[in-house]
This record gives structure tokens, C-alpha cells and sequence, in this order.
């Protein structure tokens, strides 16, 4: 590891959480260089990106993943979320995946008649009072970490659904890679929801550009629109385009 590499992960980790900004301020280093340090920590899984800076793993794991997650860049999600919820149609049925991008989408879709589908319980939490809205849960495995619901069961209910759009998130992306997950058991959970509906969409803020993630939940080409944010850098935004991907920044 690279001297800047080994000072900042200190930081950092003494620190919980810092800024981009505070970076160069301590290591005299230029905003570009700090943001390719922290995308090569977050590549080797020892930080957590967020929007404007990054977090210990150290810290982050004494907490619920999912509180760390929801705290992180949470201004940023909920922009995403307000546009992909624009994008739901009443009347329609939708599948909705876990994550904290995800659970910001149910205030702006609950007054509307729905048909949900979802593996996720703060989905299901998030939406069990709307009146318009019938929850089809999938039953199986309870991932506590993540709070869903994976494993072969989940799947196999799958085979009897149909979906119009299906909403999902990543841990990371990249052009050349496609969409990643750390979680190895809901690689057929995606795979069998993106056969199952007629349009897909992927929610990630710009601080998940990344290659780190243990399976590819999706490439490019199996997917029909991205939302993200305008941080994100225009190399990607451009690459993303090339492959027949819709990009909608907020």
C-alpha cells in the first residue's frame, strides 16, 4: 500500500468519518488525487465511499449496515429516489429490491394504487399502511444483515410473478463491469426479477462508481436506465450511454 494510501487509511479510521475537502487540507493533496485514493481504498474494501468523503469499515461495522448506509449521502438518495419514483406509473406493478436508495422511493410512491412486489422488510415496514398499495412478499431466507428476504425459496416464487418495472441498487458499478453486489445469495434473487418485468431500472449515487463487489448482479445491457447523481464522473456517464443505457442524473 502506498504511503498516501496507509496515512489516509489512518485517518480515516481514527477519525470514523472525513471529507474529500479535509483530506487535502491534511495530506496537501488536490481533490482529484484524493478522490482516486479513496476509489482505490473502497476497491480494496477498507472505507466506505460516501458523497463528499468516506467512512471507516471499522466504524460502520459496530452499527446496522443498513442505518450506516441510510445516513450516507442521504440527500443525494433521496433526489435519486424522487425521480425514480416519477418514473412509476399507477395502477402498475412494480418490484422493489432492498436498499436504503430503494426504501427512500416508498414516501413518494405511497398515496398512489400499486401492486408492490418486494423481498425487503423495511420495504414492507415502509409501506404496510398504504392503503392503495397490495404487498406481494417473497418468502425464504432472512438475511438480518440486509433485512431482506434470499435463498432458493425467494426464487422459486419468482417463476409465478410478473412485474411492469423493477427498481433495484448496487454495492458498486462500472461501465465496463456492470452492477455488484456483496451479498453471493441474491445473484438468482436479481437475475430471476430482471427476466421477470418489462422495464429495469438501477438506482446508485456517484460514490459507488467502483469495481469493489464480491458478483455482478447485472451488466449494462440487461438493464434499461440508471439514476444517479451529477457527481458522477463523465468518463462513466458517457460509457454508460455507449452501451444503450439510459442515464438520468439529478
Amino acid at each position: 500500500m502506498a504511503n498516501h494510501d496507509k496515512y489516509v487509511l489512518e485517518h480515516i479510521n481514527i477519525n470514523k468519518y472525513v471529507s474529500t475537502i479535509e483530506l487535502c487540507d491534511t495530506f496537501n493533496i488536490s481533490e482529484s488525487t484524493a478522490r482516486r485514493l479513496l476509489l482505490r481504498l473502497s476497491d480494496r474494501g477498507l472505507i466506505h465511499r460516501c458523497r463528499g468523503g468516506a467512512m471507516s469499515v471499522v466504524y460502520s461495522n459496530v452499527k446496522n449496515g443498513i442505518q450506516v448506509r441510510y445516513e450516507c449521502n442521504a440527500d443525494v438518495k433521496d433526489r435519486i429516489a424522487r425521480a425514480a419514483a416519477a418514473r412509476v406509473t399507477p395502477g402498475s406493478t412494480i418490484m422493489l429490491m432492498g436498499g436504503t436508495t430503494i426504501f427512500k422511493m416508498c414516501k413518494y410512491i405511497i398515496g398512489m394504487k400499486l401492486t408492490v412486489i418486494t423481498n425487503s422488510l423495511i420495504i414492507l415496514d415502509a409501506l404496510k399502511d398504504a392503503n392503495y398499495i397490495d404487498i406481494l412478499m417473497l418468502g425464504g431466507k432472512f438475511d438480518r444483515s440486509e433485512m431482506e428476504i434470499v435463498g432458493a425459496i425467494a426464487n422459486s416464487n419468482l417463476k409465478l410473478l410478473r412485474a411492469d418495472s423493477l427498481f433495484m441498487s448496487a454495492t458498486n458499478f462500472h461501465p465496463r463491469i456492470g452492477f455488484l453486489t456483496d451479498v453471493i445469495d441474491s445473484i438468482e434473487l436479481y437475475e430471476r426479477c430482471i427476466e421477470a418485468v418489462s422495464e429495469r431500472f438501477i438506482l446508485a449515487d456517484s460514490s459507488k462508481l467502483g469495481t469493489s463487489g464480491a458478483a455482478v448482479t447485472a451488466t449494462c445491457e440487461q438493464l434499461d436506465c440508471l439514476i444517479t447523481d451529477s457527481a458522477l464522473d463523465e468518463y462513466a456517464v458517457t460509457e454508460f450511454r455507449e452501451k444503450g443505457l439510459e442515464v438520468v442524473l439529478v
